[in-house]
């Protein structure tokens, strides 16, 4: 009820009136969805998988624009590591996501015990297939890196060994050996 900014990714479906008042943030469904979604929403963005039951007083159901898509591949990041910040007793963790707090289901979260000290290799798969590039005269990319000091996703060509992060200037090695 009445976001405000946040983003939240629901693995299942969602029932009767998700994302009432809704003002900012986006909320992606990779199930389906009750009644009135979005009822009375405001500047929310909701993606859905699966079918809608219906849709609420001033939601409208619009066609995917590439804004869209950017905006989408951003709420699945994967390949991101963050600091666990509270595990609570119903099979949630609270992260810390760019100095807010974001709870999401344990079993979506892989635990480490330190953070990376390599870059991370991450590979583009699931809902809509979400990719940089792919405009006219663009090439489609499938693959990004992660940075392991700040975070930052960057597209690189070839199999580089090292990489320059473009946002903190840092320089480390590419991880290789696993891809996310």
């Amino acid at each position: 009820i009445s976001m405000k900014g946040i983003d939240i990714l629901v693995k299942g479906s969602i029932g009767a009136m998700s994302a009432f008042m809704a003002q900012a943030g986006s909320l992606v469904v990779l199930g389906n969805a009750g009644d009135a979604l979005g009822d009375s929403i405001y500047e929310a963005a909701i993606f859905v998988r699966g079918d809608v039951k219906s849709l609420g007083t001033d939601c409208i159901e619009k066609p995917m624009t590439p804004d869209d898509r950017e905006r989408l591949a951003d709420v699945l990041r994967r390949g991101a590591w963050y600091p666990i910040v509270e595990e609570t007793s119903d099979g949630k963790v609270v992260l810390e996501v760019r100095k807010k707090p974001v709870r999401i289901s344990r079993i979506d979260v892989v635990v480490r015990d330190t953070p990376p000290d390599q870059w991370s290799i991450v590979t583009r798969t699931g809902l809509l297939r979400p990719t940089l590039g792919g405009r006219e005269g663009e090439a489609v990319t499938t693959t990004y890196a992660v940075c392991p000091h700040c975070q930052e996703r960057q597209d690189f060509s070839g199999k580089p060994g090292m990489m320059k992060c473009k946002r903190c200037g840092k320089e480390s090695q590419v991880d290789w050996s696993e891809t996310c």
